[in-house]
């Protein structure tokens, strides 16, 4: 592809067809200038190339028909890697209507994210264990864009997936959202109707870790694990970059208080704190009973034999029996990357998250 910046044009109006030419004319006016008006705002979308890119395409099984491109001006302008499926949708989540009532949770992939929704969802549930362990927490609090990387072949091997998009802004209030794009990618409202946003943080190298095992299960990556941290560092995964995305976050946390700013680490070093902190913030009021009995469930090994959370159910029903290391929850540690890297590759790691910290304050415990 020619390495020109191609800009998105979406929400272009949708007519019924007419008989009157001039009434077709004007359509078509009417519709340019909002394509023309929505191009000035629309973010730019330019292709994943390179050879570690068409390296890592193809040693994951799940295929992204137009394959990866990066949206938007995260990472200096560099954009966010996500499926070229996602671009039509871009202004649809960009121009989505947003409730001061609504709980997001929002954090790059493998930072704890699951763990954050569940706690959520109790605290503004009234901590109703029955209910948490009877439906799926991706019903109860949905992935807000999940359905719009998907192409159509994939939908249909996910039937649950498909229409993902308007179930979670259906929700009745408080409607609880998840989502793993950047600032320049989620709702526009956000910032004008002010929802409660817990953002979740983990160390770089636990989280390429768990990348890395993730895109095994679920995207058939079967390449070494080596190569794929490389395609961490390197921007090449979907969602990244990584530090982009977490520092932009944890410098708006400073001027907006509707911003909760949590760190996995925190959250295993001291859940009953993390408890207290995340109910305050949502207003709730827990007792120290009630906060055992949620740190009992939030407990990782729970939560990992949890159907209702584990995904278990959902990737059986596509696959068959997983194999004991197969888990969507697998250890959940801190310090897990360390213990499974070469030093070599940890050091370059560390090095890495020094670069994009240079001159942050952002509390990085290599």
């Amino acid at each position: 592809m020619a390495d020109v910046q191609l800009r998105v044009l979406t929400n272009s109006l949708r007519m019924e067809p007419v008989v009157a030419a001039a009434a077709v004319a004007e359509a078509e006016a009417v519709a340019a200038a909002v394509a023309e008006a929505e191009a000035e705002l629309a973010p730019d979308v330019l292709p994943v190339g390179g050879e570690r890119a068409r390296r890592l395409a193809d040693l994951s099984a799940k295929l992204y028909p137009g394959g990866l491109v990066r949206v938007g001006s995260v990472g200096g302008g560099k954009g966010c890697v996500l499926p070229a499926a996602y671009v039509p949708h871009v202004e649809a989540v960009r121009g989505m209507a947003v409730r001061p009532d609504d709980v997001w949770v929002v954090a790059p992939p493998k930072c704890g994210t699951t763990w954050m929704q569940e706690l959520v969802w109790l605290l503004v549930n009234n901590l109703d264990f029955d209910a948490a362990k009877q439906q799926p927490l991706v019903d109860r609090f949905p992935n807000l864009e999940y359905s719009l990387l998907l192409s159509e072949a994939e939908e249909e091997r996910e039937p649950r997936a498909a229409g993902g998009f308007e179930r979670a802004q259906a929700q009745a209030a408080p409607r609880l959202l998840k989502s793993h794009l950047p600032n320049d990618l989620l709702p526009r409202q956000l910032w004008t109707a002010a929802p409660k946003i817990i953002y979740v943080a983990r160390e770089a190298k636990d989280v390429a870790v768990s990348y890395f095992h993730h895109d095994r299960l679920l995207n058939g990556y079967s390449g070494d694990q080596d190569f794929h941290f490389e395609c961490f560092m390197e921007d090449l995964l979907i969602y990244t970059p990584f530090w982009d995305h977490v520092l932009e976050f944890w410098e708006m946390r400073k001027q907006k208080p509707n911003i909760l700013f949590v760190l996995f680490e925190d959250m295993k070093k001291d859940l009953p704190a993390t408890i207290r902190k995340v109910a305050k913030f949502l207003g709730r009021e827990v007792s120290e009973a009630q906060v055992v009995g949620l740190s009992d469930h939030l407990d990782f090994h729970s939560m990992r034999d949890n159907p209702a959370v584990n995904l278990v159910p959902q990737l059986e029903a596509e696959r068959g029996p997983l194999a004991p290391e197969q888990r969507f929850l697998r250890r959940g540690e801190v310090g897990d990357g360390r213990r499974v890297m070469a030093p070599t590759t940890a050091a370059r790691l560390d090095t890495w998250s020094r670069q994009h910290l240079a001159g942050s304050d952002f509390p990085w415990r290599p």
